[in-house]
């Protein structure tokens, strides 16, 4: 865990090793940034998280390969995650995060996660301006790469490839991670592609819904393929004047649901079962 103390000391040292080969760019975009590689990053996932230990999972051309490919960057990302959690000062961590983030497709997320990195750099002495990022001494190269591609398509996101890693994910029985692991923080255009296409799928002639969020509030449901969810016809949440905090609107309600993939050839899709109370006998 780095202290300020540590923080400060390293203020002239070289990019660390782990935040070069997560570099923004793919192979042969930009010249003079370095490119991740298989080799290059296995040294850097704890044994735990390392995806070898998942069960195999069959991909294909224009299916599931997009989610593998996700997949091995997210689970890559989790362990810098946590080390953030732990320590808010770890610039490395944060850094690591955002070259992650960048090749899972969320560029606003990546650039939020070097910013900071750049503050915890700095001990959090100080805030930086755009303009002072693109020109940062140690991380300029990463937003200037995000700044050019914000200025191309506004960081453009597909649909497609964040259900993707999702699907993947349901294959693994490891759907309820968008709740586990704050999809709504960490993953936010992946969370929200993931819960507009479940409200639709939860929908039906006389029951359509709105809106739909992961219920933080039971938590211990979150296991598996297993989700517990709050919809809604309307909006989630109405603002009162007496409470500066939003508070549940009352057409809300609970939802509890299995996630089963129902991937064939080169779709990759699943499906949603409600169910009416937690199963006794399964997780």
């Amino acid at each position: 865990m780095l202290t300020c103390k540590g923080v400060q000391s390293q203020q002239e040292s070289t990019l660390c090793v782990e935040v070069s080969n997560l570099s923004l760019n793919s192979p042969g975009t930009t010249e003079g940034v370095a490119t991740a590689d298989s080799t290059s990053i296995t040294t850097l996932t704890p044994p735990s998280s390392s995806i070898a230990d998942e069960p195999a999972v069959a991909s294909n051309q224009n299916g599931n390969s997009v989610g593998m490919q996700r997949l091995e960057w997210y689970d890559k990302m989790l362990p810098f995650a946590a080390q953030c959690d732990r320590s808010i000062l770890d610039w490395k961590a944060w850094a690591n995060c955002g070259a992650c983030l960048y090749k899972l497709g969320e560029k606003k997320a990546s650039w939020d996660a070097y910013k900071q990195a750049a503050l915890a750099a700095e001990g959090f002495q100080r805030e930086f301006e755009d303009h002072e990022l693109v020109n940062h001494l140690r991380f300029s190269k990463f937003f200037r790469q995000l700044d050019r591609e914000f200025h191309v398509n506004g960081w453009a996101t597909d649909e497609n490839c964040e259900l993707g890693l999702f699907v993947v994910l349901v294959q693994l029985g490891r759907a309820s991670e968008i709740a586990t692991q704050r999809w709504h923080e960490t993953l936010p255009n992946h969370y929200f592609a993931v819960t507009t296409v479940l409200a639709r799928k939860l929908s039906t002639q006389t029951e359509s819904l709105e809106q739909l969020c992961t219920d933080d509030s039971r938590m211990e449901l979150q296991q598996g393929n297993f989700l517990a969810l709050l919809g809604s016809p309307a909006g989630l949440f109405v603002e009162t004047s007496a409470s500066k905090r939003a508070k549940l609107a009352s057409c809300v309600r609970d939802i509890y649901v299995k996630v089963q993939n129902i991937s064939t050839g080169a779709t990759a899709d699943f499906e949603v079962e409600k169910l009416d109370a937690p199963p006794d006998d399964e997780s």
